[in-house]
């Protein structure tokens, strides 16, 4: 098996707070591989860098990967859009 060291297309979603400011990202490199990033409360969350994170956690991790359960409902709602998308 060979291990994916590129993604050529990425679903993103970004996690916002109540007043509207990034907090964080998920992504989908494939119809189950997801990946997150969250920031730190009191730090700035910047787009490039959480979606590498984000991305990398998802190569790593493949379905596998752990979320916050906070993050459970916006991975299901991104998972059926995955499914729709990568098919």
């Amino acid at each position: 098996m060979t291990k994916i060291t590129t993604v050529e297309h990425v679903l993103v979603k970004y996690i916002r707070d109540k007043k509207g400011n990034p907090r964080g990202v998920i992504v989908a490199i494939g119809a189950t591989e997801f990946g997150y990033a969250l920031v730190a409360k009191g730090e700035v969350f910047r787009k490039k860098v959480g979606r590498t994170i984000a991305v990398g956690r998802a190569l790593k991790h493949g379905p596998n990967v752990q979320m916050p359960l906070r993050l459970v409902h916006e991975v299901e709602i991104m998972s059926a859009r995955a499914k729709r998308y990568f098919k």
